[in-house]
């Protein structure tokens, strides 16, 4: 049932930017969950917008195509890279800064954008693809995501659960 209700609401949502033939473009929702922020990844008529400073993003990235990092406090300078033709979702660590990036940009005019709730903890806590700076970590991680993924079980809590009954 939820894949069919991901499906009818991409659907509906990819109609919605394919009819859009003027130079701007009105989101349909303010806050997107992270599982329809996932969906919409697929979709080349969305851009991502990462408002962490550079070197969070280094570290830790999220795996989107149309990703672009543009910190919250250079946001204001960098208004003419964001498309206004398009859905725009912005994108942190939390979700805290994105709102902030959000408010910011619906004060600016812009009505093509949408914040993702959680940010990457919540991104991460679905198992949906990152990027990693250090090779040794990335394939740790990788492994991880995969274990978890094949065995429908997050391995942080069963640690945690095996170290409490220790």
């Amino acid at each position: 049932m939820k894949k069919l209700k991901s499906f009818f609401f991409l659907s509906i949502f990819t109609a919605v930017i394919i009819s859009c033939t003027n130079s701007s473009f009105k989101s349909p929702k303010a806050l997107f969950t992270v599982d329809e922020t996932f969906e919409l990844s697929r979709n080349k008529n969305v851009t991502f917008i990462d408002v962490r400073d550079a070197e969070e993003v280094k570290e830790e990235s999220y795996k989107l195509n149309n990703l672009i990092n543009i910190p919250l406090d250079d946001l204001e300078g960098k208004l003419k890279e964001i498309p206004k033709d398009k859905q725009v979702i912005l994108l942190c660590k939390s979700g805290n800064r994105s709102k902030k990036a959000y408010e910011i940009l619906k004060q600016k005019g812009f009505e093509n954008i949408a914040n993702m709730e959680g940010g990457l903890m919540a991104w991460k806590d679905k198992n949906y693809p990152i990027n990693i700076s250090s090779s040794e970590t990335k394939t740790d991680k990788k492994c991880v995501v995969l274990i978890q993924k094949v065995l429908n079980v997050n391995l942080t809590e069963l640690v945690n659960l095996k170290n409490l009954k220790s």
